[in-house]
This record gives C-alpha cells, structure tokens and sequence, in this order.
C-alpha cells in the first residue's frame, strides 16, 4: 500500500493525481538541464519552447485507477506527456512494470520516477535517427509583378535533416529571405543554420505575415515566428501558404479584389442557377402544353367515337316515338271534334299534346342500357397521366380506331 507522507498530500485521488504531476515535472527539468550542461549536443534535440508547466495543464483523467498496475500505467502516460513535449525526438518506451514502483513508498516512488525518466532521456539521445529527411526542394510558388518584398519560411539544417522535426520560422523581409536566414543563424545559442525552403515575392510583406499568422496560429509556438508543423514536410506546409496566398492575397488591396471576384463568381453562379432554373420552367411548361394539348385530342376524339356508337341508337329512339306520337295525336282529335271545334284545331293541339306527353313518356320508359355501356367503355380515357410518351401511344390508338 502506498505511505500517507506529504509529497501526495492527504492520499486522495486528487492529492496524488497532482503531487505525481509535480514530482514528474521536477524531476524531468531538473534531469534535462543536467544532461544538457554534460553532452555539448544535447541541446539539438531540446524544444526550447517547450511549455514547463504541461502537466498543470493536462486535460485527461491520469490515473485509470489507484492499484499497482493504475499506478503505473498513470506515470507512465504522465512521463511520456512530458518528455514528447520536450523532446524533438522521443523513442516509443516499453510500458512501466509495477514491480519497479517498489512497495510503494512516496521514497521507492520519487527513485523509480526518477530512474525512469533519466533512462528515456538518455535513450532519446542516444537513438536519434540520422539523416531520415531529405534536402528539400527549392521553391518559388507565387512571384507578384508589382512586389519588393518576401514572406518566406525557413528550416534548420540540423534539426530537419538530422533530427526529423518540422519547426520552421515563417517571416517577412524587404530584402532577401537569404539574407534574413543568414542573420537568424549568427544569433547567440542558435544551434545549426537557418536556411530558405521557400520564399514568396509579395506587394505587402508585413500584412500577408500577420494574415499567415492568424490562419496557422494553431501550429505557432508562443511568441514566436516559429511554428511546430508536427508530421509535415516543408512542401506540404508551403502548399498550405502558397493555397492561402491565391485565395486571400498578398495585401490588402489584394484581397479586396479577390473578394470582389469571388462575390463575382458567387453571383454569376447564382445566375446561372436562376438561367437554368428558368430553364427547367420552360421546359416543364412545354410540356405540360403538349400534354394538354394530345389530352384535349384524345378527349375530343373519345367524344366523337361515342357519339358515333350511340347516334344509330338515338335515331332507333326517335323512330320509336314517332310511333308513340302519331296514335296519341289521332286519339284526341275525337275529343275536339265533339266538343264543337274545328278539326284543324283539333289536329293542332292533338299533335302538340301527343308530342310533349310522348316524348316525357318514351324518355321516361326507354331503357338506356346500350348507351351507358358505350360510356363506360371509354372512361379508361379519363384523368390521363402527364406522360407524353403514353399519351401519344393512346392518341394513336384511339385515331387508328
């Protein structure tokens, strides 16, 4: 179990939590400033803008739990943290064994964390891959007709192509980015030489810098030209600057014309949409027309078809009254006669009587069977789809009828 002494407080998760990350960060600065006064290049693979007080920072849950193995796995992570921030180059480390925590005594834990840290810093020294990068590429990518002046971004010979890491200084200059790199490597404690991987010839070097700065502000180190592109070689990171440059300018002059282009483009394309909309309308429109204009051909022809089937039964039908009004009139010319008027009145109003009285009847009585049929037979032709290919297919058919 562990010992109750000061150095972890009172013991709770969170005394321990927070006592562990200060002896850890003691110890590892306390080593580092030791092994730096021993090698005469143990500087090379030191950040020195590292952020010392990482730890009081960290944002995970350290300790997964408070065994033995809890324990240990937390170092662990809390020495690893550290180290990877300090260091260029940190070698991946086999996980801690419990058993070197001893019996867990605050005394057994302060050696281990120490012996544990000395050994990693040691081993990222010694271990340091040689010559993993390449020389990069030379690269001019954006050259202003009307510029005296240079954004550019150099590298450190020795801490790119020895060390692999990727912390460039990006700048301005009215002179020359060589010139500019040459004066950053005279300055006192600079390890290698600072040289130009890519420059930029630009209207307004001061203003594109600051512009670089605020849209690469997640990469810069604190107060500082040099920014830690973790993991990206220079042309990756000059591809980035070189998209920014063309699509926000090189001053601010620039930059308002760009932007005027792109509301340019932006309305142009709105109007494109608008042409094409419009477009779309009138060819939904036309056919729509069309499709009105084939329906009210089928519907006319569907008429004349009827009226073509039924004309014959109606005529039957007319014939029939004809034999119903005749013998009506005859019978009410007696009536008249009788009643002492004249037998061309009587005719007369005989004729009009059977006519109204025998057409209400023979409407009335005659069955419409046939009629009604016909009609059904074609209200297939009713409420048709707005598919001009289908309906030129049924105006086809009922013409060829």
């Amino acid at each position: 179990m562990l010992d109750r002494d000061s150095i972890f407080g009172d013991f709770s998760d969170e005394a321990f939590s927070r006592g562990m990350c200060k002896l850890i960060t003691q110890k590892t600065l306390s080593l580092l400033q030791y092994h730096k006064t021993r090698h005469e290049d143990f500087q090379k693979i030191l950040n020195p803008y590292a952020n010392q007080k990482i730890l009081d920072d960290i944002k995970i849950k350290v300790f997964d739990d408070f065994d033995e193995q809890g324990v240990a796995n937390g170092v662990d992570r809390l020495i690893d943290t550290i180290l990877r921030e300090h260091l260029f180059y940190y070698p991946k480390s086999k996980a801690i064994n419990p058993l070197v925590l001893g019996d867990f005594s605050e005394e057994a834990i302060i050696n281990a964390v120490t012996q544990i840290i000395d050994e990693r810093i040691l081993a990222s020294f010694i271990e340091i891959p040689i010559n993993t990068q390449s020389q990069p590429k030379k690269q001019t990518t954006y050259n202003s007709t009307n510029a005296n002046q240079y954004v550019y971004i150099l590298y450190n010979e020795i801490l790119y192509q020895e060390y692999n890491t990727h912390i460039y200084k990006i700048g301005w200059t009215s002179r020359t980015p060589q010139i500019r790199a040459a004066e950053i490597s005279q300055g006192t404690g600079v390890v290698g030489k600072w040289k130009v991987g890519h420059q930029w010839k630009v209207e307004d070097g001061h203003w594109l810098e600051q512009e670089i700065f605020k849209h690469f502000a997640q990469y810069r180190l604190p107060y500082s030209e040099q920014f830690n592109f973790k993991g990206q070689t220079l042309e990756k990171v000059a591809e980035q600057i070189s998209r920014f440059i063309n699509n926000h300018g090189e001053s601010p002059k620039r930059a308002v014309e760009i932007a005027e282009k792109l509301k340019q483009q932006e309305r142009e394309h709105a109007a494109r949409i608008y042409q094409e909309e419009l477009k779309e309308i009138e060819i939904k429109n036309t056919y729509d027309k069309e499709c009105k204009k084939i329906k009210d051909e089928i519907d006319q022809r569907v008429y004349y078809l009827i009226q073509k089937e039924i004309e014959p039964i109606e005529l039957k039908q007319k014939e029939n009254r004809m034999w119903f009004y005749i013998p009506l009139g005859f019978f009410f010319i007696p009536y008249y006669v009788e009643d002492g008027k004249s037998w061309i009145a009587g005719i007369i109003l005989g004729v009009f009587v059977s006519f109204i009285v025998g057409f209400v009847l023979s409407v009335f009585f005659q069955k419409d069977d046939k009629q009604k049929a016909i009609r059904e037979k074609y209200t297939k032709y009713q409420n048709l789809p707005n598919d001009l290919q289908k309906l030129k297919t049924i105006k086809n058919e009922l013409f060829h009828k």
